[in-house]
């Protein structure tokens, strides 16, 4: 909001939904204080733009049109429509970029080859980086299959992969450097962190999450889960995330948000734990009673401000739950 002279070489927006619609003033002022981050580059800084909503694609044409040097990265849908299964692979195990649509992929994916890129500095202009759960692809090539980086589960992982590649290119990182940059990345606390398994049962800290929008890229991930939500919520709930509640084994409700997200989740097994503690509780005995191999997710999809001063400690509270329950730290990717 404040940036007047702020000038990176390169600067990115990865996406647009509402959030913070009241300081704004609504979502045009939303998304021009977001805009700011190009203001002040010069022709030969790099404009990343994520082109999955309109916002985005209508960012990236104006730029283009004042002469800027713009580079897009779209996200689609992985091979197999499944956001957090297997994906499609070749014979030698490599992903396969032919499994994609290419006009799904609106000619993003242009003339597959299923040699990986070794390292051009950029996309073809007008191509740009495309990202799917798993695999990353420029050009229509492969530039990484990510099913090994432990840390990088989903397509808005994979998202993330793209910016950051494109970013180290731009700034002269060899391709190899920086596919094994992504491979090798330990991840961030509260953002899908892993922090712990109990038995077969593993715990996921998504306490970044603090509207629907960011849960969904958290539920997209897996094929199922038993899902902590909860605490102050946003604008429209968790309504939105209906289309995933077939996802959902079952859910564990804290917070305000707790009896309004009880109400949306309607027939879609669920419990109001209220506290952290007890939804951790509930969650890990089901999740063990279920057998075989299973994901405790706290994805909240609510600001954390009633219940604790901010996601962060938040998150730390679910960490302290799971691993008083005696669970055993996930170790670094």
């Amino acid at each position: 909001d404040l940036t007047t002279g702020f000038a990176p070489d390169v600067a990115i927006l990865t996406n647009v939904s509402p959030d913070h619609l009241d300081r704004h003033g609504g979502m045009e002022g939303y998304v021009a204080a977001k805009r700011r981050i190009f203001q002040a580059q010069d022709d030969e800084a790099l404009a990343l733009v994520g082109v999955d909503e309109e916002w985005g694609r209508k960012i990236a044409l104006d730029l283009r049109a004042q002469g800027r040097k713009v580079e897009t990265v779209v996200s689609l849908p992985s091979p197999l429509g499944e956001e957090g299964g297997l994906q499609s692979k070749t014979d030698e195990g490599d992903v396969s970029p032919a499994a994609f649509p290419a006009d799904e992929a609106q000619s993003y994916l242009a003339s597959p080859s299923s040699e990986p890129l070794r390292g051009p500095p950029s996309p073809p202009r007008g191509e740009g980086y495309a990202a799917a759960a798993g695999v990353l692809t420029a050009g229509g090539e492969v530039l990484a299959a990510l099913t090994a980086a432990r840390s990088l589960p989903g397509r808005h992982n994979a998202q993330n992969a793209a910016f950051a590649y494109a970013t180290a290119r731009a700034l002269g990182v060899p391709h190899e450097a920086a596919v094994e940059g992504l491979l090798t990345f330990p991840g961030l606390s509260h953002r899908m962190e892993a922090v712990g398994r109990l038995g077969a049962v593993r715990f996921i800290n998504d306490s970044k999450a603090t509207n629907a929008d960011a849960a969904r890229q958290a539920l997209a991930s897996y094929p199922s889960v038993f899902w902590i939500a909860g605490g102050r919520a946003k604008d429209g709930g968790i309504d939105d995330l209906r289309d995933l509640f077939p996802r959902v084994n079952k859910a564990y409700l804290i917070g305000e948000a707790a009896d309004a997200f009880s109400v949306t989740l309607a027939d879609t097994p669920h419990v109001v734990a209220h506290t952290m503690e007890r939804a951790v509780e509930l969650a890990a005995v089901d999740a063990a009673e279920a057998g075989g191999e299973q994901v405790v997710l706290l994805s909240p999809a609510c600001a954390s401000f009633d219940q604790f001063p901010d996601f962060e400690v938040r998150g730390e509270a679910f960490r302290a739950a799971v691993l008083a329950l005696g669970a055993r730290p996930e170790p670094a990717a």
